[in-house]
């Protein structure tokens, strides 16, 4: 069975932050279009050297001074990276720093966030509420089962796809 929901970080825009350019080289990746913007990062679709697509989470510059922020950002890093597989999970795909930013690239996964489909009462909602409740119980228990905890569970971190 295809998983129907992953645990991502997209987030509602909010704050003023400088811009990276779209079509922009960062790292070994290329920055196509901004998926999503939040007080921490903007999330951008990316691809990488061979041309596959991932989603980079790159933290905003505005927090590499006075702020807690870029150490819970790597801490997030370092527990994705050592997080086994699980289906109903984004998967890893590296972690780093470019242009003075830190930065996350994950595995893409195209669909909608749970918020967006409680604002739109979209109908699919309520045919898939009972597996839905089960997959994010199921990965929330695999996080735990590591030892860690997700600390930010939202509507807009559940795509739904």
């Amino acid at each position: 069975m295809k998983p129907i929901v992953r645990f991502g970080r997209l987030c509602e825009t909010r704050g003023r932050n400088i811009e990276l350019i779209e079509n922009r080289k960062f790292g070994p990746y290329r920055l196509l279009e901004r998926i999503a913007k939040g007080g921490l990062a903007t999330i951008w679709l990316a691809s990488d050297k061979d041309g596959g697509t991932c989603a980079i989470r790159v933290m905003h510059d505005t927090f590499r001074m006075g702020s807690s922020g870029p150490k819970l950002f790597r801490r997030g890093c370092e527990v994705m990276e050592m997080l086994p597989p699980h289906p109903n999970i984004v998967g890893y795909i590296s972690h780093g720093v470019e242009s003075r930013r830190d930065y996350i690239a994950l595995d893409y996964i195209e669909g909608l966030n749970l918020r967006e489909l409680m604002v739109r009462k979209d109908p699919l909602l309520t045919d898939i509420l009972s597996d839905l409740a089960v997959e994010l119980a199921d990965a929330l228990e695999h996080v735990h089962d590591q030892g860690y905890m997700h600390l930010d569970i939202k509507p807009e971190n559940i795509i739904i796809s």
